[in-house]
């Protein structure tokens, strides 16, 4: 995973752009990461430093007046769902995702049937398109917009597993039974 880690900065520094020029879904990874990097202390490294040159200037606009949701770029001014949209949770399919990347952190796999942890990306990919119905353009989606979540030392396993939400039972069959939610 760590041979992913500079395709991983080149994803963040296009998501931040996305979200510079308007994208929502792209505002709403940047902000989920800030989040992240928050709760885990390390918004002031280096390595974070668009991230707090986004955050700063989106700050700056809600001082100057803007509202919120149109500063940060969340502002949604459309009415219904875009035909193709989907239905399922970005931040619980990206968890998902991570965590069948992931090793147990015991080393073994006691579900009779699971596949093998970790998984490879695509097969990954696979298996949640089985659990959950989602096609792989909406993982890869959900993937792209929650980058943080594929970073073992960015995001405790514990914080994936609370993250998983309405899969929570679905991974259940996948994930070691001791530590599935």
């Amino acid at each position: 995973m760590s041979d992913d880690l500079p395709d991983l900065v080149s994803e963040l520094r296009a998501t931040i752009e996305g979200a510079n020029d308007g994208d929502t879904e792209c505002a709403r990874a940047v902000l989920d990461l800030a989040v992240m990097a928050l709760h885990s202390n390390s918004i002031g490294d280096e390595d974070h430093f668009e991230l707090r040159t986004y955050l700063a200037a989106r700050m700056q606009r809600i001082l100057g007046g803007e509202g919120a949701a149109d500063a940060l770029g969340l502002a949604v001014h459309t009415a219904g769902r875009k035909r193709g949209m989907t239905t399922h949770i970005p931040a619980e399919l990206a968890a998902a995702f991570a965590l069948l990347r992931r090793a147990p952190p015991d080393g073994s796999n006691p579900v009779r049937g699971a596949p093998t942890l970790p998984l490879s990306a695509e097969n990954a990919k696979e298996e949640l398109r089985k659990i959950t119905g989602a096609d792989r353009t909406t993982i890869d989606d959900a993937r792209r917009n929650h980058l943080a979540f594929e970073i073992p030392d960015f995001v405790s396993r514990e914080r994936l597993l609370a993250t998983l939400g309405s899969l929570a039972g679905k991974m259940k069959g996948i994930l070691p039974a001791d530590k599935a939610p």
